[in-house]
């Protein structure tokens, strides 16, 4: 699986990425007529080339305001788009667990797509396996899905489509996703022990992580939307996407101190791995 992760913004005191390697031109600062005219030939190249080649992924368009990461399917690869490598989702400076927590788990959800509950019967090339250990994988992230369905239900405009295939996608990669970033951060940690303060290895940091994630689903729509959501979108409401996540992480309810049978902290979770 391959990540692309495009950017273009630059800060008034590190430059992220040159301008002029994303267009293909000179970009320059005092020229804004003449790095218009760049821009849009590259776009117009961009257009062809997309157009020519159904492989050729469009490296321009709105990247700079896309806030956005995808999993492409047939190319078995993740996108990730430069709205979300900025604040507040991503802080140069900032903590480990933030870091983690929000950037790290939209990218592992994607990553999740690809060992979901159809890629886990594909391989890396996209040909299907048939091997025992893929039809036992296939399995157990099927149940786990039926399983996340029967919890997910009772949530508001989630009943219409707790059992679709799409929204168990969805669900499953925001549960799995939760817990590899969680890994992943706690695994880089323990590489790094000797250069890492005990302050970010602490409950404090376990709860900065669990928070960082929840912010990045904080929103309000309006009933319009409600209602839409409730058959076309496949995602649930991101309250619930934050409520279903945290009731199946232990790590979450040791972090926030949440008593065994509590709403936080039930006792049957729903766990593929």
């Amino acid at each position: 699986m391959g990540i692309f992760a495009l950017y273009s913004n630059q800060n008034a005191s590190q430059q992220k990425e040159n301008l002029s390697t994303v267009f293909q031109y000179p970009i320059r600062e005092d020229n804004y007529y003449t790095n218009e005219f760049y821009i849009r030939k590259a776009k117009y190249i961009d257009t062809l080339k997309t157009q020519l080649h159904s492989y050729y992924p469009s490296l321009t368009g709105s990247l700079s305001r896309l806030v956005s990461a995808y999993y492409a399917t047939d190319e078995n690869r993740i996108y990730v788009y430069p709205g979300l490598l900025q604040p507040p989702l991503y802080y140069e400076n900032g903590s480990l667990a933030s870091k983690f927590g929000a950037l790290g788990w939209i990218i592992s959800h994607e990553i999740m797509h690809g060992i979901g509950i159809q890629g886990v019967l594909y391989d890396d090339n996209w040909n299907k396996r048939t091997s025992y250990d893929a039809l036992m994988s296939s399995t157990l992230i099927h149940l786990n899905a039926v399983c996340l369905s029967h919890q997910y239900v009772s949530y508001n405009y989630t009943d219409l489509k707790a059992f679709r295939t799409d929204t168990q996608e969805e669900m499953l990669a925001d549960n799995d996703g939760l817990k590899a970033s969680y890994h992943t951060y706690k695994r880089l940690l323990k590489k790094f022990s000797n250069n890492v303060s005990q302050h970010h290895d602490s409950l404090e940091s376990d709860r900065l992580f669990f928070l960082s994630f929840a912010q990045t689903m904080c929103g309000h729509h309006g009933e319009k939307i409600l209602i839409q959501s409730a058959v076309v979108i496949p995602h649930v409401l991101e309250k619930f996407r934050v409520i279903g996540a945290f009731v199946n992480s232990r790590r979450f309810a040791r972090a926030y101190g949440c008593p065994v049978g509590s709403p936080m902290n039930p006792v049957t979770k729903c766990d593929a791995w």
